[in-house]
């Protein structure tokens, strides 16, 4: 516990950025740590204990890679960790904090969209480093089918886990929270709208990276293949 307030102290002492990296990433990011931060305290407090337990946890995991990973992550690049609190802020902070699941009509669709579109993403940009630093002996095509069969598999096995924490654990823990269902529509058509809505990011989230990295061999000298580099460094050791 210690090493992981002396690692988020070190991050507001003194922050260690590329001069690449453009100020509004870095002002967008410590916004969205503060709050997942303070959302994290008050669900586990005052709100839903799940919700606050899985929003703390995943802000610790994203912050302090090395603790949870033993060395093997030591930090994240400023893009993928922005990607990484973009998705806990619109899955945890709004869609389960703040209700917007049930409040709003057609949310869950959105996410179900949003979530394996960056998953995509960043699944593309690994791969495309592993390429890059000779670990692995492919094409960009086939890095892009990978890619949005990751990113899909990841959507199908997230409905396996509200399914099973809806009809096993919901019954068994007296207020754990309930994930499945949807506002507008039954369980079952949820579920198959929700894979084709995953269907349909993983595939935006694998063009969109694939544009990326066609686009990075052109610029040489630029935050993207710096980019590259510190995912090679910092992850892919």
């Amino acid at each position: 516990m210690s090493k992981l307030f002396l690692h988020l102290w070190s991050l507001i002492k003194k922050p260690k950025r590329s001069e690449l990296v453009p100020s509004h990433q870095i002002y967008t990011l410590w916004l969205l740590r503060i709050l997942t931060l303070l959302t994290g305290i008050y669900q586990l407090f005052w709100g839903e204990f799940t919700i606050g337990f899985i929003t703390l946890l995943t802000f610790a995991i994203i912050t302090t890679p090395t603790i949870f990973t033993r060395n093997s992550i030591k930090k994240l690049p400023i893009e993928l960790e922005l990607i990484f609190f973009v998705m806990v802020f619109f899955q945890f902070v709004l869609g389960e904090a703040n209700h917007f699941y049930i409040n709003i009509p057609y949310y869950d669709k959105i996410i179900h969209t949003l979530l394996p579109l960056l998953i995509g993403y960043t699944t593309f940009i690994l791969m495309y480093t592993m390429w890059y630093t000779d670990k692995l002996d492919t094409s960009l095509n086939v890095m892009f089918v990978i890619t949005f069969l990751i990113a899909m598999g990841i959507g199908a096995v997230w409905e396996i886990l509200e399914y099973l924490n809806d009809v096993y654990l919901v019954p068994l823990i007296s207020n754990w929270h309930h994930f499945q269902g949807s506002a507008t529509e039954n369980q079952f058509y949820d579920t198959m709208h929700d894979l084709i809505a995953d269907m349909v990011g993983a595939v935006m989230g694998a063009t969109l990276a694939y544009f990326y990295i066609a686009r990075t061999k052109k610029s040489k000298g630029s935050r993207k293949l710096e980019l590259i580099k510190e995912v090679a460094k910092e992850i892919l050791v």
